[in-house]
């Protein structure tokens, strides 16, 4: 095993355990404490930065495992999370592809554009896959979009930083005389 692979071991590891805990303070901390505004939705704003920020398609299967992982938080079925977050991760990735934004202020713009997406497809999806649909809670779903945009802010910046600890470290100290004195071959 080479130190590329323990990285990526070892960054998804980080980002299950900050995943677990998000969910965890969404689901136990903040509704006993900040009880009259529902909780943000920190587990998608991760996903949406797995989404946005890792480079592989293989990834989905990863958001497919952390999904399966918050039915142990909340009672939300399964197929009601992997069907819009498969929706959602793929015009994500084709609107990423072809708007070219950088940084935590695309990454706000992406939590909020991608919040709503998610927001509106469970409605639909729900009624078109359950027996008992969701009902349409529009101010509920709306204060959900505006804390999920307001938090992004934030945990970008734990989730770059958990990002970069364990990402490939560019050879930016390197001078050109360093290059040039490599063999061609």
């Amino acid at each position: 095993m080479n130190k590329l692979h323990l990285r990526l071991i070892y960054k998804l590891f980080l980002f299950t355990l900050i995943y677990f805990v998000g969910c965890g303070f969404q689901t136990s901390f903040w509704p006993n404490i900040i009880s009259f505004l529902p909780g943000p939705q920190i587990w998608l704003i991760i996903i949406f930065y797995i989404g946005i920020k890792w480079k592989s398609m293989n990834y989905i299967f990863y958001i497919y495992f952390l999904s399966y992982c918050l039915t142990y938080f909340t009672d939300v079925p399964l197929k009601m999370l992997w069907v819009p977050l498969a929706l959602i991760y793929f015009v994500l990735i084709l609107v990423k592809d072809r708007i070219r934004l950088t940084g935590v202020f695309s990454f706000i713009l992406y939590s909020l554009v991608g919040s709503i997406m998610f927001e509106v497809g469970y409605y639909f999806i729900s009624s078109l896959l359950e027996p008992v649909p969701t009902s349409a809670m529009f101010v509920d779903r709306t204060l959900q979009i505006l804390m999920n945009f307001i938090l992004s802010y934030p945990l970008y910046f734990l989730l770059e930083l958990a990002d970069r600890t364990f990402s490939e470290k560019p050879d930016w100290h390197r001078t050109s005389m360093d290059y040039n004195s490599e063999p061609l071959l």
